[in-house]
């Protein structure tokens, strides 16, 4: 649905599929069984694991090869316990 709602404005936005991290690697993400809540953060409501790319923000404005950013933003889902 991203890359759909994102597509007109291709030429000065880029979707990296990977989580922002305190360290670049990679970690488990759990889905949750609801459509929202799929967080790195294991909750009781867990339907499946999956391993993800892992990237500092550093690392992730340097993977994306602009030379300045106006908006960066990022979805926390869970993560504001971290």
């Amino acid at each position: 649905m991203l890359q759909r709602n994102t597509a007109a404005f291709q030429h000065r936005c880029i979707l990296i599929n990977a989580a922002v991290s305190d360290r670049s690697a990679v970690t488990s993400f759990f889905r949750s069984d609801r459509e929202y809540g799929h967080s790195i953060l294991k909750t009781d409501d867990c339907v499946s694991e999956i391993q993800v790319k892992t990237l500092t923000v550093s690392d992730l404005l340097r993977e994306s090869g602009f030379p300045r950013v106006d908006l960066f933003k990022m979805d926390i889902e869970g993560g504001e316990q971290i």
